[in-house]
C-alpha cells in the first residue's frame, strides 16, 4: 500500500488510508451488502464483484458509475463511454 497513487497523490496519501481500514471495515461491509441487493435488483450504482471459488482466501472489488472524492480533487477526467470505474479491491 506504501506505493499506491504514487504519481497523483502525495506520500502521506497512503499511510493515512492504511491508518484508517480498520475503522472503516463495518462500513465497507455495509455499503457491499447494499450494493449487492442493488446489483439483484438490477439497478447498482455500485457493482460488488466475489470469487466463485470457495478457497481459503477471499476477494472482492468493486467498481462505481459516479467519481470517487479523490477523482473529484484531484481533477481526474472520465473516460468517455466507460460507465463504470473499479475502484476497491481488497484481498485475504
Amino acid at each position: 500500500m506504501a506505493s499506491s497513487y504514487p504519481d497523483v497523490m502525495p506520500s502521506i496519501w497512503s499511510q493515512e488510508e492504511l491508518n484508517d481500514a480498520d475503522g472503516l471495515a463495518p462500513e465497507r461491509e455495509l455499503a457491499f451488502g447494499t450494493n449487492l441487493a442493488a446489483e439483484g435488483r438490477g439497478k447498482p450504482q455500485n457493482r460488488t464483484w466475489l470469487p466463485l471459488a470457495t478457497a481459503p482466501s477471499s476477494a472482492i472489488c468493486v467498481s462505481s458509475s459516479t467519481r470517487q472524492n479523490w477523482e473529484s480533487v484531484n481533477d481526474v477526467d472520465p473516460i468517455p463511454g466507460v460507465t463504470h470505474r473499479f475502484h476497491h479491491l481488497y484481498l485475504a
